[in-house]
């Protein structure tokens, strides 16, 4: 009953809400992505439960944001100035997607596996070190010694430390060059967006979902508009 009342009178304060990306929406997002991240390679990695985030729109995207639509109806309950917008939740989603999905199986992990695999793999008989050795860059690659790529493939002994010193550059200059990569194309997104959004009206299907989901809470709703039609459920 409360929750039909506080959806029938919509917020007082609408107007001073910002239609904009705020800090708080920002510093949610990242920490999100981090969590998303980091629960994603743990049942991966560690528990071998399955992947959340190998398919086009992965599940564990979808379950953190419907994580934060349910926080903020709780908050809305509770009090309600302090809700997210739909511009923040929407900010949240674009982090969680682009963030989040960098440490998994799909990037790093292929990545951080490839990097030692040159040098253990190599033998006598596939003549690598005669073939290519000499093209790769040290900086890129951790310190071929047994000790590294050993630890590497078949774990540490009880009570060894992880030899970071040997990771650190070469995992530095990667993620250096992600991050110029993930640039180009946010720039390369920003040159034909008007293009697609204005001249072609491109629909984007896959960002439908969670626009229906924040629908309703920039009015002043506690309720997503969707949740309330029976076709959803």
């Amino acid at each position: 009953m409360a929750l039909q009342e506080q959806d029938i009178h919509p917020r007082s304060d609408d107007q001073s809400k910002p239609d904009r990306i705020t800090v708080r929406s920002l510093i949610l997002g990242l920490i999100t992505a981090v969590l998303m991240a980091y629960t994603g390679n743990l049942l991966e990695m560690v528990l071998h439960a399955g992947s959340l985030v190998k398919s086009s729109y992965p599940v564990a995207l979808i379950l953190w944001f419907c994580i934060w639509v349910m926080i903020n109806m709780v908050i809305g309950v509770v009090h309600r100035p302090w809700m997210l917008t739909r511009i923040e939740l929407l900010v949240i989603f674009g982090a969680i997607w682009i963030a989040g999905m960098m440490p998994g199986v799909g990037w790093m992990g292929y990545l951080i596996g490839a990097l030692p695999a040159p040098y253990f793999f190599a033998t006598p008989e596939n003549r690598w070190a005669e073939l290519f050795f000499d093209q790769l860059p040290m900086w890129a690659f951790p310190n071929p010694t047994p000790e590294i790529m050993d630890r590497f493939y078949f774990g540490l002994h009880e009570g060894e430390a992880i030899p970071w010193n040997a990771w650190v550059m070469p995992v530095w200059w990667w993620f250096s060059g992600a991050l110029a990569l993930m640039a180009a194309g946010y720039f390369v997104i920003c040159i034909f967006h008007r293009q697609w959004v204005d001249a072609e009206r491109l629909t984007y299907p896959l960002v439908q979902f969670p626009e229906d989901l924040v629908e309703g809470f920039d009015e002043g709703r506690v309720i997503p508009n969707i949740l309330k039609k029976p076709v959803f459920w």
